[in-house]
C-alpha cells in the first residue's frame, strides 16, 4: 500500500574502492535512495507547484548532505554523505515518486 507523503529509503548497494588500514579493512562506497512519494491528482500540472514537492525535496536534502551517522561518539562512514545522481521523477498508478540519492564512505 503507497502512501501519500512517504519517504522510502532504499539501500542501493555498494561498491568496493580499495584498502585502508594497510589493507587490514577494504573500503567500499555505500548508495542510499530517499524517494518521497506524493499522490498525482492531475498528471497535466506540475506537483512542483501544487504540493510543497520542492520544498520537501530541499528539506531531505539538507537533513542527509554533509550528515555524518554516529554511535557512542564514533563515526560510522569515513565520509559524510554526499549527494549523487539519482533515478528519474517516476509516475505510475497516480503517484509520483521523486528520489534523491546519497553516497557515504566505510571502512570493513
Amino acid at each position: 500500500r503507497r502512501l501519500d507523503n512517504a519517504v522510502y529509503v532504499l539501500f542501493d548497494g555498494f561498491r568496493p574502492l580499495g584498502d585502508a588500514d594497510n589493507g587490514r579493512q577494504q573500503t567500499e562506497e555505500l548508495s542510499f535512495s530517499f524517494i518521497l512519494v506524493k499522490r498525482h491528482y492531475v498528471p497535466s500540472h506540475s506537483l512542483y507547484e501544487q504540493t510543497g514537492v520542492g520544498e520537501m525535496l530541499t528539506a531531505i536534502k539538507k537533513a542527509f548532505r554533509g550528515w555524518e551517522p554516529k554511535a557512542d561518539d564514533w563515526h560510522l562512514t569515513t565520509t559524510p554523505f554526499k549527494q549523487a545522481s539519482a533515478l528519474p521523477i517516476k509516475y505510475l498508478d497516480g503517484f509520483a515518486y521523486f528520489p534523491c540519492r546519497f553516497t557515504t564512505t566505510v571502512a570493513t
